[in-house]
């Protein structure tokens, strides 16, 4: 109660002292910025006191939750010295005054806070309520609605300071305002938290300056329309946010301009701007915007610059202009750009996905110093660069249609800055042909050094220059350029002078300092040309600066035409001019043509050179290994010497077909020798996929010359150039490690060789790459060609023929080896026809086996390997059913009617084969005097099956009790009981057998022992003097079931005959024990140790897993004897009725002392056998446990008191 006492006064002097607190906190009255706005309303702060609860309030906080009140009703209670709204008045109110020190004048006691309307949702009426609103909204959110009758020309410009947190709404519900004379709409001061948002109106410029400007904070537009500014539509300065959303700015100096914050906008739209349509100092992010008629589109500043989705169409100067935050631009169009560029990146970074660019008059990426990324895009139409410079330039499956430079400088698609990657990108006729010196292929590389240039997978298709590579142009580059897996078709350069070189790619290099490296790899060059030198590569260099090496390309078809034929030079494909070191491994030239001038009459057709005519000694050196060069020539007479091959340093390392270089190539060395009846590329080299941008429209597959097997007379280039240069083809396929084939690729093949047969009238064939014959008797040969690791289907039409002899398939070797069928692996080697004489014809014979009635078939007569069908109407035998027909062959397959196999050579004997029909046998159930329910139903089983005996089910009799069945109505046969089994060889009788349950019935149990054999039920219910049926034997593993007997350890003696179900009647409750015969036999013996006492014979002959009987029990003088054990320390007993043995076992008698036997009482008997402890072992002091129990009763008393106790005081 004490504590309750406490606890009250405690919370009473809370309470009392939160009164004081409350109270005093009263008495200061709080200012109009402390108090809610709800409460000041045009209210008078008063206190009153209430004299029943001491409490101090105050009017203020009685209005608290006063917010639903009228507007009116807070008009109708401003205060004295308050003066209203002038209704006759909308322009916007001026601003209230600040003191000069810049600290808010604070609002006196009493006074009205002007025309401010409560609530989250209302409507202005005129400027001042709207002001008044927004500067001192007192909910977050509130939206206030401009009333229609302020539509039309506004007299003022609508200025908002706003220094509270709340975000407002201003919604103009489809208004249209006119400017003020020389001002702009808004102008949004916000020194809070929240945004200020402009939604559903359009405003109208004419006569103003602006229609937003918007200082600090944040704030949104949404769906606004703004035109006809003579300055900026949209001013922030200093914002934290601008949004823009559903904005539309037509006709204007200057779109949105952002000084400060986030720039963020969507599907908005600028149109006729004649300055910049979106500039932005801080991040901007512009998604589904379109600019349509703009000097500049968008420029960023120093955040990321994010465009997604969007247009820009009729840009004077730029596009888009990156600030330093770089720019991601996304999925945007760039259409018309008069004057100027696409996009200009300046020192900063520019990651251009999935957008276009067309029809730009100057640039469409103008780079400098910025890593530029360039991914799945698309330049057409343009008359400048597609891209310029750029420090890192990375371009992936992007087109260049049309991008002709017209404008001067190098490069038309890409000038390269100072490291360029191109991938899976295609270039379509964009090179321009305006010369005035400069190099103006689709991608130029110009001067520095250290740079590199990679390009592969791309195409590049009808690209012409005037000079120096129509597709690629290097000019005094230094660095390294890798050019793989690419495709260049009709590529040029179309110019009439000595610069007319390098129909797809020309490098021209007379610097003596910088070195410039060329890999030209895996690419393929169809009808290229060059007005002048090297219709395909053109290098030229000096001081060894120009290093071209050149490896597994296809060369088909290029022409250079020479536009002075005075001139003596060389190179119908390559040529190599001055100091160039040049190697060329593993390429295919077919087809090519050089020039007919002068007099080198097409000399150089594959490869030529360009020697100083001021200094011999200044010329090319080149390395040739492994090429193919046929079919190359010119277009009038040929120097046959040097068709082919034209360069002075020329050396052949082998491996090379067709290689002349001054020394006349074999005339048996032809297009058609090596690759077969009119050679033509195919488009075969699927290895790396197509070149180009994928779904352009503009890819191609890198297709080859395949060359033909060598058959011996043809197929020079097969297996002819040994030990590879090069682990793989131009295509990736592995070469061969000691034969491989000289060029661009590598084939194998499978030879099918006729082996003494021959073809004849096999159809004309164009060599495909697939499959190829000399002539139509393949005199040489049937070959099917695949690619390295590929297989082929072994041949089955064409077949050849071999007179009289008729084919047995294809073997890996002429005589003998292994028959090869399916598919079979291409590794250059030969499969043999062989041949067998014509077939013969065997008998297949039919053996009726027992058949006794219907129609053994007849012998047939069949020829060998072809199919044969059994017989579908076999006979029939009596008391068997028919299982098919056996072969007599090792097989010993069986064979159903209407069967059928491939005829061996040899005679064939098919049996009969009979399974008989089952003999089955009943078990009829009689009632026997039953009088109710239903006699069991007959159960029908199958000759040896084991029967299962029914249950009495609902067959009753009046007065008595269901024993089991008998054969006998009396009971004097043999008896059979519920669920009892048994092997069943004949039909059976049982007759019910009952208890009159007026007299007692005297019932007996049968029970079997397995002795580790399955389980077998019980016989019950036995009338004395019964025979009971044999039960179905038990199975064990590894034994032989040797019928019942009477002891466990199965003797049968005179006295004790083994039990016989047909003779021996049941008398009383019985065991009987299976005996067992081990498959292997091995008896053990069990031998009783009967330590002192009297001898035991042992027990021999005993069947593993059997049990034995005990022996009668041995005796000793003063001792009791105890049980058999295991171990001479008594630790397992051995019980007969359960242990089996295993194996030869000794057992040992325990012996305990008799009671009164001397010094030896107590004693037990020690393990030898004989000898006595001296003494029996002390247990304990008999004072002991008395102490134990006095100690045990105190303690328990102790307990009992201790209790006592306790409970005396509980109660107490």
């Amino acid at each position: 109660m004490k504590k309750i006492r406490r606890l009250t006064t405690a919370l009473l002097v809370i309470i009392f002292l939160f009164s004081i607190t409350a109270t005093a906190m009263a008495d200061g009255a709080p200012s109009l910025v402390d108090l809610p706005v709800t409460g000041l309303l045009n209210t008078e702060y008063t206190e009153t006191t209430d004299t029943e609860d001491t409490e101090t309030t105050t009017d203020a906080e009685e209005d608290m939750g006063a917010g639903s009140e009228a507007p009116g009703a807070a008009e109708e209670s401003t205060t004295e010295g308050a003066s209203a709204p002038d209704g006759d008045n909308p322009s916007p109110s001026p601003s209230p005054s600040v003191p000069e020190d810049g600290t808010a004048a604070e609002a006196p006691v009493g006074i009205s806070l002007m025309s401010l309307i409560p609530g989250a949702d209302v409507t202005a009426t005129t400027w001042e309520d709207l002001k008044d609103s927004v500067e001192q909204a007192e909910v977050d959110g509130k939206i206030i609605a401009l009333d229609p009758a302020l539509a039309g020309t506004m007299s003022a410009t609508a200025e908002l300071v706003i220094g509270h947190n709340n975000s407002v709404v201003i919604d103009g519900g489809g208004l249209t305002l006119g400017a003020p004379s020389g001002g702009a709409h808004f102008r949004i001061t916000n020194s809070g938290t929240g945004t200020v948002t402009l939604k559903n109106m359009t405003l109208d410029g004419t006569g103003g300056t602006g229609s937003v400007v918007l200082s600090g904070g944040g704030a949104k537009l949404d769906t606004v329309t703004v035109s006809s500014v003579s300055g900026t539509a949209v001013s922030a300065t200093g914002t934290d946010s601008l949004t823009l959303t559903n904005v539309s700015v037509a006709n204007a100096a200057a779109g949105v301009a952002a000084s400060a914050g986030a720039l963020t906008i969507s599907d908005s739209s600028f149109q006729t701007i004649s300055g910049t349509a979106v500039t932005a100092s801080g991040t901007a992010t512009l998604d589904t915007v379109t600019v349509d008629g703009a000097k500049n589109g968008a420029a960023g500043g120093s955040g990321l610059l994010t465009i997604d989705g969007s247009e820009f169409r009729t840009v004077a100067t730029a596009a888009i202009t990156l600030g330093s935050g770089g720019a991601e631009v996304t999925d945007t169009i760039i259409d018309g750009v008069t004057n100027g560029s696409g996009v200009v990146t300046g020192a900063n970074t520019l990651k251009l996905t999935g957008s276009a660019i067309t029809n730009v008059t100057g640039t469409g990426i103008a780079g400098n110093s910025g890593n530029i990324t360039v991914d799945g895009c698309t330049f057409s139409e343009t008359n400048g660069h597609g891209i310029s410079e750029g420090k890192d330039v990375t371009v992936k499956n992007t087109l260049f249609e049309n991008v002709r430079n017209q404008r001067g400088g190098h490069g038309s698609a890409i000038y390269a800055g100072t490291n360029l990657t191109v991938e899976a990108s295609s270039f379509v006729n964009s090179a321009s042909t305006l010369d005035s010196g400069y190099i103006q292929g689709a991608i130029v590389g110009y001067g520095g050094s250290g740079k590199t240039i990679n390009v592969t997978r791309s195409y590049f298709k009808d690209n012409k220059a005037s000079r120096y590579g129509g597709a690629i142009g290097l000019y005094q580059y230094g660095g390294t350029v890798n050019v793989s897996y690419s495709y260049f078709e009709g590529n040029g350069v179309s110019g009439k002078s000595a610069n007319s070189d390098g129909g797809a790619i020309g490098v021209y290099n007379n610097s003596s300092s910088v070195l410039c490296t060329v890999n030209v790899d895996n690419n393929t060059f169809i009808g290229n040309t060059a007005g002048d030198d090297g219709s395909a590569l053109f290098f030229e260099g000096r001081n060894d600066m120009v290093a071209a090496n050149v490896t597994h390309n296809t060369f088909y078809g290029n022409k250079s035409t020479k536009y002075l034929l005075a001139a003596a030079d060389s190179g119908g494909v390559v040529q190599l001019s001055l100091d160039v070191v040049g190697t060329f491994t593993n390429n295919t030239f077919i087809g090519n043509t050089a020039p007919n001038y002068a007099s080198k009459h097409g000399a150089g057709a594959a490869v030529g050179e360009h020697i100083d005519s001021a200094n011999a000694a200044v010329r090319p050196t080149a390395t040739f290994k492994n090429n193919i060069f046929v079919g190359n020539g010119g277009n009038g007479g040929n120097s046959y010497a040097s068709r082919n091959i034209d360069v002075t340093d020329g050396t052949d390392l082998g491996g090379n077909v067709g290689y002349d270089n001054g020394t006349a190539v074999a005339a048996n060395i032809t297009a058609e020798s090596v690759f077969g009846t009119s050679p033509q590329p195919r488009a075969n080299n699927t290895h790396h996929g197509a070149a180009g941008k994928a779904g352009s429209g503009y890819t191609g597959i890198l297709t080859t010359v395949v060359i033909q097997p060598n058959d011996g007379v043809t197929g020079q280039a097969d297996n002819t150039a040994g030990a590879p240069a090069y682990g793989t083809d131009a295509r990736g396929f592995t070469r061969g490690a000691s034969n491989s084939d000289a060029g661009a690729l590598e084939i194998k093949f499978v030879k099918f060789d006729a082996n003494g047969g021959a073809w004849s009238g096999l159809p004309g064939l164009t060599y495909d790459g697939s499959k190829y014959y000399a002539d139509d008797t393949a005199s040489t040969g049937y070959f099917l060609v695949t690619d390295p690791g590929g297989s082929v289907s072994v041949l089955s039409g064409d077949l050849p023929t071999n007179g009289p002899l008729v084919f047995d398939g294809w073997y890996t070797q002429a005589d003998g080896g292994t028959k090869a069928t399916g598919d079979v692996a291409a590794a250059d080697q030969t499969l043999y026809a062989h041949w067998k004489s014509a077939a013969a014809e065997y008998t297949v014979t039919y053996v009726g086996n027992g058949a006794d009635a219907g129609t053994v078939p007849a012998p047939d007569t069949v020829t060998e390997n072809t199919l044969y069908q059994v017989n579908a109407t076999p006979p029939t035998r009596t008391g068997f059913t028919f299982g098919g027909w056996k072969a007599d062959d090792a097989s010993g397959t069986v064979y159903q009617p209407g069967g059928s196999f491939i005829m061996p050579s040899s005679d064939v004997t098919l049996t009969a084969v009979w399974a008989p029909v089952p003999v089955t046998y009943t078990i009829t159930y009689h009632g026997n005097g039953s009088d109710g329910g239903t006699v069991p139903a007959p159960g029908t089983y199958n000759s040896g099956q084991t029967a299962a005996i029914s249950g009495p089910g609902t067959m009753s009799r009046t007065d008595h009790s269901f024993l089991g069945w008998n054969t006998d109505p009396a009971g004097n046969g043999t008896g059979y009981t519920e669920g009892q089994g048994f092997l069943i060889s004949g039909n059976l009788d049982l007759y019910a057998q009952w208890q009159d349950n007026g007299r007692p019935a005297v019932l007996y149990t049968l029970t079997f022992d397995s002795q580790g054999g399955t389980y077998v039920g019980p016989v019950t219910n036995i009338a004395a003097g019964s025979k009971v049926a044999a039960p179905a034997p038990p199975a064990r593993t590894e034994y032989t079931f040797d019928g019942w007997h009477h002891t466990a350890d199965c003797t049968c003696a005179s006295d004790d005959p083994c039990w016989d179900f047909d003779r021996d009647t049941i008398n009383g409750h019985k065991t009987l024990y299976a005996r067992w015969i081990p498959a292997a036999q091995t008896l053990y013996t069990v031998t009783f140790d009967a330590q002192g006492g009297s001898g035991v014979a042992p027990v021999t002959g005993i069947v593993p897993g059997s049990r034995i009987a005990e022996p009668a029990a041995p005796t000793r003088d003063g001792y009791v004897f105890r049980g058999w054990y295991q171990e001479s320390e008594y630790s397992s007993p051995w019980v007969f009725t359960e242990h089996t043995v295993n194996g030869n076992l000794t057992l040992y008698a325990k012996w305990e002392a008799s009671p009164g036997a001397g010094t030896d009482a107590g004693a037990a008997d020690t393990p030898n056998g004989g000898g006595k402890v001296e003494s029996t072992a002390k247990t304990g002091d008999a004072s002991a446990p008395l102490a134990v129990l006095i100690l045990a009763a105190a303690a328990a008393a102790a307990v009992i008191f201790r209790a006592v106790s306790t409970l005396k005081k509980r109660n107490s």
